[in-house]
């Protein structure tokens, strides 16, 4: 996934009948990765190293600097892979 020229990127929860325009503004150029939700408002992402999100991807703040291109998230485990120059997995609580 990428940002537009305006800094946003797409979001639905009704399997595509209607998306929404979300700012990713502190996002910096090559836009925003992966996004792996967790629950409705809890979310990770790939940009320029890890980012994290309560508000449903609202907001974005960056836990991890790091050059990764795959993130994944783990249900039964309750757990987050990401994969890059360095692999790291998070325990969610």
């Amino acid at each position: 996934m990428s940002t537009n020229a305006w800094g946003n990127y797409i979001f639905t929860n009704d399997g595509g009948a209607s998306w929404e325009a979300r700012p990713v503004s502190q996002i910096q150029v090559g836009g925003l990765g992966e996004i792996a939700y967790v629950s409705s408002n809890q979310a990770w992402a790939l940009a320029n190293g890890v980012l994290y999100s309560t508000d449903s991807g609202r907001t974005w703040t960056k836990v991890l600097d790091g050059d990764f291109y795959f993130i994944k998230y783990v249900p039964v485990a309750r757990c987050l892979f990401v994969v890059g120059s360095q692999v790291s997995k998070y325990k969610l609580p």
